[in-house]
């Protein structure tokens, strides 16, 4: 696709692309789908109410949604993206606001977050059933601190990057003098608190995090260069898992800050 494909246009809620695909692309993108109308709570309906403020992409106004019919008029409908494909080692377009995007099976939207003075969250749109005691693989990335992967070309959209890049273990962190308070280890931390990064987890208003409460955790890894979807310059990675039954609506990270939008790499 080329840059020239795109048309970006601004709406009363937000920035939207507008995509003119011939019969060549069309198959660059995944089946559409809306918001399910079994989501809940306070967060889904003002993220759908702000989808429905923007329009529909030509061509589609009578598609569905897997199990969730989507009439005409229902302008809740929102682009599917599979950032594994397009938003991360691939170039390509990365989701806006209410987009609806898919990574590794699992279907998430980034929209203002529900934190007073925060940025934008992630927000997962489906439920995702965690056993006891267990946990389930939401997504890997490696950075913005790292500067490479999927992770890092998201992070862009939701003007992520800063000096200060991803809290883990604050002894993985000593050697590049990044440190931080012993309460904040393994968790995903905003530096300096709202301000420039994704900053946390949901529950937190302030980029801290009570262990009793969070849905998610991090963890820092080796690189064995086994996958070959990372790059053999990359020693070290994240992976975020839940930890508990996530439902839709919930907010995963936590964005502090602004900064421009960035659809496209520059190289």
């Amino acid at each position: 696709m080329a840059l020239e494909d795109i048309v970006v246009y601004e709406t009363t809620a937000t920035s939207q692309v507008e995509y003119l695909l011939d019969d060549d692309d069309d198959d660059n993108f995944s089946h559409n789908v809306n918001i399910p109308r079994t989501c809940h709570g306070l967060a889904v309906h003002q993220l759908q109410a702000e989808v429905s403020r923007n329009p529909i992409p030509l061509g589609l106004e009578n598609e569905t949604a897997g199990d969730y019919p989507l009439p005409a008029r229902d302008r809740s409908l929102v682009q599917t993206y599979d950032i594994r494909r397009y938003g991360g080692w691939n170039r390509g377009p990365l989701p806006l606001d209410g987009e609806v995007f898919n990574f590794w099976g699992n279907h998430y939207m980034i929209a203002p977050s529900t934190i007073t003075n925060a940025g934008r969250g992630l927000f997962i749109v489906e439920d995702l059933y965690v056993p006891p005691n267990s946990e389930v693989t939401l997504m890997s990335f490696c950075g913005p601190i790292y500067g490479w992967g999927d992770w890092h070309r998201l992070s862009r959209y939701v003007q992520s990057m800063s000096t200060y890049g991803i809290c883990l273990n604050a002894s993985s962190l000593s050697s590049r003098r990044i440190l931080h308070a012993e309460n904040e280890r393994l968790y995903i931390d905003g530096r300096p608190y709202r301000h420039g990064h994704i900053a946390g987890l949901i529950n937190s208003s302030r980029g801290l995090h009570n262990s009793s409460r969070t849905n998610c955790t991090s963890e820092e890894c080796e690189n064995s260069h086994e996958s070959p979807y990372m790059s053999r310059d990359v020693s070290r990675y994240i992976v975020v898992n839940a930890i508990t039954t996530l439902h839709a609506g919930d907010e995963l990270l936590v964005n502090y800050g602004w900064r421009s939008v960035c659809l496209f790499e520059d190289d």
